[in-house]
């Protein structure tokens, strides 16, 4: 189903790069950089946070995590009135064209890469994703990347302090090929594309995995580069690195340190003095770290970027697993920014939680028509007990975690997790037997 957008004539906002305005005469915080279009208000405090979306972002027919979540979360704030008060779709493509996106793309992939993209030839690089090439894939990207780019416009020159765009598979991503489910690395496309007119960025990546394929992006353009600030905290190595002798701050977390951990990233984020943060706020760190252990880390987040002179621009990168459980944890990293923010309200947790509860009621809706006669019962409520499987899932394990036949449960596997779990209860069983 498509989401609805604005209708009528819309002006077509400038860019950073189509401004004309010298970068010594705006200043933000320390530095003199183009943040700010002078002749165009701040938004007013009762604005919406703007968050960009399309239906592109989810076209390719791979149904998986990275092509579909964005429709989820776009669809209910799109339906959900009280929802649009604090959150406002945007779609990246409605003043007539991507040419900026596309610039970005083939300045800075190897052409061959490129060229698979397009035309799926060789089938090897053009499916190096590891999902597999389809037909809409560049439109995917091309779109995708368009939302990052007019999210920086919005925050650079709008007078914006937060904005988002939906888009995930991006960090794995390398100059020349994809990886780990990533496509196009459009984190450093967006760092790349602010730093050509002198602002100092930080990437920000609290993504479960580590971002190798945007070290590689800064190690292929290092004079592009220069102002680029990489702060990488990782809880499992897939897509582990050297860091740059300077530039990047690179560390592997675990469970107990993780929070302390995020508040050392912070203060590497704010020492670098950017003028724009692009946060890869991958909430894939669930079920290895719980819940509200996520939501305290973008409240941290958050506080210490809103109460800053930097700009911020949101991804919502890794999330896997069932839609009632992963959208609700991309949404409250926006929420922690509202809140913050000049969205900040007593009608917010209000808004949210309906939203959340909305979602939640549809999946269990889906699942209570599944046939439940290949489990066993949970001897506490009998409930419904099924597998969880731990590792990298397979397509099939995917499929069967949307069918309610199994739980994903992280790449990580720590002594005496669960073999198994009620789905009406949350018990887990078989301790030790994974």
């Amino acid at each position: 189903m498509g989401i609805p957008h604005p209708t009528g004539p819309v002006p077509r906002p400038r860019s950073i790069h189509e401004t004309g305005l010298s970068t010594a005469t705006i200043t933000v915080g320390h530095a003199p950089c183009v943040t700010v279009d002078m002749d165009r208000p701040s938004r007013p405090a009762t604005d919406p946070i703007p968050v960009y979306f399309n239906d592109a972002y989810c076209a390719p027919a791979i149904d998986f995590e990275t092509f579909k979540k964005a429709a989820h979360i776009a669809r209910r704030i799109a339906e959900d009135p009280r929802v649009s008060t604090i959150l406002e779709i945007r779609d990246p493509a409605i003043w007539g064209d991507l040419d900026e996106a596309e610039i970005e793309i083939e300045r800075h992939l190897d052409p061959a890469y490129l060229e698979a993209l397009r035309t799926g030839r060789p089938e090897g690089l053009a499916a190096s994703n590891g999902l597999g090439w389809d037909p809409a894939l560049y439109a995917q990207v091309l779109n995708s990347t368009a939302g990052i780019l007019r999210a920086i416009d919005d925050v650079s020159v709008h007078g914006e302090t937060v904005a988002a765009s939906l888009s995930s598979g991006l960090h794995h991503a390398s100059p020349f090929r994809g990886s780990g489910y990533c496509s196009v690395n459009s984190l450093v496309l967006g760092a790349l594309y602010a730093a050509r007119v002198g602002m100092d960025v930080v990437i920000l990546d609290l993504d479960a995995h580590c971002g190798g394929g945007t070290e590689s992006f800064l190690r292929t353009y290092p004079t592009e580069a220069a102002s680029i600030t990489h702060v990488d905290l990782s809880l499992i190595p897939f897509d582990a690195y050297t860091p740059r002798e300077s530039g990047t701050w690179f560390r592997l977390t675990d469970r107990d340190s993780y929070l302390d951990d995020v508040d050392q990233a912070l203060i590497e984020t704010l020492e670098a003095k950017p003028d724009l943060v692009i946060y890869n706020a991958g909430v894939d760190v669930w079920p290895t770290l719980d819940k509200e252990i996520v939501r305290e880390r973008d409240r941290r987040v958050a506080t210490a970027l809103v109460d800053s002179p930097a700009r911020c621009v949101i991804v919502p990168a890794g999330g896997y697993g069932a839609v009632e459980d992963i959208v609700p944890l991309h949404v409250s990293t926006l929420e922690a920014f509202a809140k913050v923010g000049p969205m900040g309200s007593s009608e917010l947790d209000e808004s949210i939680t309906s939203f959340i509860d909305a979602l939640r009621q549809e999946e269990e809706d889906k699942i209570s028509s599944t046939d439940r006669t290949h489990s066993r019962s949970c001897t506490t409520c009998g409930g419904r007990v099924v597998p969880i499987i731990y590792g990298m899932p397979s397509p099939e394990a995917w499929d069967g975690a949307r069918r309610g036949r199994l739980i994903v449960g992280g790449c990580v596997v720590f002594p005496g997790q669960p073999g198994a779990q009620c789905v009406d209860c949350g018990r887990g069983v078989d301790r030790g037997h994974v």
